[in-house]
């Protein structure tokens, strides 16, 4: 009975979720981590700057801003400001952590390079986009997700030693030096930071892959990266090296933003299959389960799977009497397991609280 609660929980969490999808967490963990050494700044510190960007998927995974993305049905220029002002307010943060270094610079840092790397792959997608091609890449082996397109990739990466090494500049002309940002426990010594083991909320995954998917019309909604890219690195980067810098208004220009070369249309009336892959893992788990997303499996590993045999037909519904019954039996769950998973729960506050 215990595991039939669980599965409905996770089913009527399912059914109201909303999230929002980011790079492959490893990945973000490596970009940042290698520019950081690169610039020259110690290990430690380096390894903690990696975790905190990888983090934020599973942190502010509602946030769509922290992943460079815009909502349903809202205007490109206001979603692009919330990302802008976003990284503007991590560079203000910076700025002060310099005076007196804490691991917060760290996270703040990370959380920046997290948004900036993900604007070079979604630039501002929408989750219906995104999803449609992730769930793809999860039950057939493709590789259209945005977050896998090797010029994202080479964009995060060219992004991010760039900031890195402005980081270093500003860190010199604080007058802080370099071994001050060395992470160190209570002898003295330097830890051992593993690395991230939090990943998205599983009913925000299954949301994305299981609902979102088919509701994109096959519309290319994403913002002109050609100005997106300059202008979040430069309100990055102006925020950390002063306090007088303008702010820009990106909605006064809104022609600015729209992409100059949007793909064309896709046929998505016949609506996207779902993999017993996908359901799997959406269903045959305990609550609070840590486990990856279907997206952090190497893609050569989804090929010929039998956990991922695509159906013909497109995902079963579910109607909405058997929706009320699944909501009544999750509430109906002690209170003691609420508060548990209340307790459970952390993570950064959002600037951009949704």
């Amino acid at each position: 009975m215990r595991a039939l609660s669980s599965v409905l929980g996770t089913l009527a969490v399912t059914l109201l979720a909303g999230p929002a999808a980011a790079l492959n967490q490893s990945a973000h963990l490596q970009i940042s981590r290698e520019a950081c050494r690169q610039a020259g700044l110690p290990a430690s510190f380096c390894q903690h700057v990696g975790v905190a960007t990888a983090d934020v998927d599973a942190l502010e995974w509602n946030d769509l801003g922290a992943h460079a993305q815009t909502g349903d049905g809202e205007p490109t220029c206001e979603a692009a400001d919330r990302s802008y002002h976003r990284v503007r307010m991590l560079g203000i943060e910076m700025r002060i952590h310099l005076e007196g270094p804490s691991e917060d610079l760290g996270r703040s840092l990370g959380r920046a390079l997290h948004t900036i790397q993900d604007n070079c792959a979604h630039a501002g997608m929408p989750n219906p986009q995104h999803a449609w091609h992730s769930l793809a890449d999860a039950c057939t082996g493709t590789h259209e997700s945005p977050d896998l397109q090797p010029e994202a990739l080479q964009c995060a990466r060219r992004e991010t030693a760039a900031i890195l090494t402005a980081f270093q500049a500003a860190r010199s002309d604080a007058g802080l030096a370099a071994s001050a940002l060395e992470i160190v426990n209570d002898s003295g010594a330097e830890p051992s930071i593993p690395e991230s083991n939090r990943f998205p909320p599983r009913a925000g995954v299954c949301h994305f892959l299981t609902v979102d998917a088919g509701h994109w019309d096959g519309v290319d909604r994403r913002w002109n990266n050609d100005r997106m890219v300059d202008t979040l690195r430069e309100a990055l980067l102006g925020a950390l090296r002063s306090e007088s810098v303008a702010v820009n208004d990106l909605c006064a220009d809104v022609g600015a933003l729209l992409s100059p070369k949007p793909n064309r249309r896709v046929a998505t009336s016949g609506g996207k299959s779902i993999c017993q892959k996908v359901w799997l893992f959406c269903l045959d788990k305990t609550d609070g389960a840590e486990s990856p997303p279907p997206w952090e499996e190497p893609a050569a590993s989804v090929v010929g799977r039998s956990g991922c045999t695509c159906v013909a037909s497109a995902p079963p519904t579910t109607p909405p009497s058997l929706a009320l019954l699944l909501l009544a039996l999750v509430a109906a769950r002690s209170a003691r397991r609420v508060r548990s998973a209340d307790s459970a729960a952390g993570g950064y506050p959002s600037l951009n609280a949704r």
